[in-house]
């Protein structure tokens, strides 16, 4: 876990470096699963803790899902997980450095195991634009920092279907549902001739290793 998580904060900060490194610096990383509570919080810590200290001009922090184990069966488990991992957040939260909301955070597979997950997620990180899809309004949504796009995708949702159909209550996991959306927004971000565009989703576009039967592409 430890090596995971500092991989990807490590990568971040070298291509933000390498691409855009006269005006804009932000960290991304993601599962920070584990035993205590829902969230390995000893790895979780000291890479706060590493980020406040050592990259004091990040402007904000992008976590691509699975922040917590999350419960098949329990939603107020995981509600209290995603509490917890705000507080262990806390620190970049308060950075008066960083700018609102100071984390973007994605939709994971782990956040999403249960029926009332979406609304739940949806109600304790409210601080996003509600420019996506329908459907999916606050979990999947775009913007522009300057002259950079983001988009965040949600590729990880309970319901395939009708939410009220008891018969129709397969997971709509690595599948992202709005192509259309994406398109038409990748579309308009370009022809504002942004300098930069970032997608973010949990599901990696080029799954390998242990999860190559189940990222975007589907391969299983």
């Amino acid at each position: 876990m430890a090596k995971h998580l500092s991989k990807s904060i490590f990568i971040a900060l070298i291509l933000c470096r390498i691409l855009i490194p006269q005006n804009l610096k932000f960290i991304t990383m993601s599962d920070s699963r584990g035993s205590d509570n829902g969230i390995n919080k000893k790895v979780l810590s000291s890479l706060v803790d590493h980020m406040i200290k050592n990259q004091p001009d990040a402007k904000f922090v992008i976590f691509a899902g699975d922040l917590v184990d999350g419960s098949k069966i329990n939603p107020d488990q995981t509600v209290t997980e995603l509490l917890h991992w705000k507080e262990i957040m806390s620190p970049i939260y308060n950075n008066l450095n960083m700018v609102w909301p100071k984390i973007w955070v994605v939709v994971g597979n782990h956040e999403v195991q249960h029926p009332k997950d979406e609304e739940n997620f949806r109600k304790i990180f409210p601080d996003v634009f509600l420019n996506g899809p329908t459907d999916e309004k606050g979990i999947s949504y775009s913007f522009d920092y300057e002259k950079h796009h983001f988009v965040f995708v949600t590729s990880d949702r309970w319901y395939y279907g009708k939410p009220n159909d008891t018969t129709d209550d397969k997971r709509d996991w690595h599948y992202i549902k709005n192509l259309d959306w994406l398109e038409k927004d990748l579309m308009e971000a370009r022809k504002r001739e942004v300098s930069d565009i970032f997608v973010i989703s949990h599901e990696p576009a080029f799954p390998i290793g242990g999860h190559l039967r189940d990222g975007l592409p589907n391969l299983g």
